[in-house]
């Protein structure tokens, strides 16, 4: 018995094969067009720590530690850096919360967890309690 073949059935198994191709050829080059992005920022962000432009290292190391589609191979990396910055910067008080958000954010990355955790171990452990709230 012959199987029942619809008209045009073969031209619209190519054109799904065509689509799904299509679609994962623009998903692989939108992932590589991030990860050039965060290299370039990476790259930008290493030039100002190097110039001691702590600030602006800062606000590029954070931007990179905050975000979601960052390498989780490097994101522990850039929250180091930012750390480093804001110790240079002697903004150390603002610490807990850049560490709450970038912990938030990647809660799953095992990496990351342990350069959070360095950070909390070698911290300077002194403060005080304004209001039930704790200030370095």
């Amino acid at each position: 018995m012959q199987p029942v073949r619809l008209p045009g059935a073969g031209s619209m198994k190519l054109k799904n094969v065509i689509f799904l191709i299509t679609a994962i050829l623009l998903m692989a080059a939108s992932a590589g067009a991030e990860a050039a992005d965060h290299l370039e920022i990476r790259r930008q962000a290493q030039n100002a720590y190097t110039n001691g432009n702590w600030n602006d290292a800062f606000d590029l190391y954070r931007k990179l530690s905050l975000e979601m589609k960052n390498d989780p191979k490097q994101v522990g990396k850039d929250f180091i850096q930012a750390w480093q910055c804001l110790r240079r910067l002697n903004r150390i008080n603002e610490l807990d919360a850049f560490r709450e958000n970038v912990i938030e954010r990647h809660t799953d990355n095992w990496r990351l967890m342990q350069d959070v955790a360095r950070s909390y171990s070698q911290n300077n452990h002194r403060g005080y309690m304004v209001a039930g709230k704790f200030h370095r």
